[in-house]
């Protein structure tokens, strides 16, 4: 799965900062860093969190 990967790339496809989607999703600037990187994993139900402070779906977050 390239979490981090999507993660990132939607993210600044959408014009969020790590701040601004904090505030959006409750989870802390540093840990969606460490998501970002790949030095850690989200649980699914933080990953749908994730997905929807994105305004996305699960599926576009992890898809290969």
């Amino acid at each position: 799965m390239k979490f981090g990967e999507n993660l990132k790339r939607v993210r600044n496809e959408k014009g969020f900062t790590l701040k601004q989607l904090s505030f959006r999703t409750g989870i802390d600037a540093s840990q969606l860093s460490r998501y970002e990187s790949g030095g850690a994993l989200p649980s699914i139900e933080t990953a749908a969190k994730i997905a929807i402070g994105l305004g996305t779906t699960l599926d576009v977050m992890t898809k290969e």
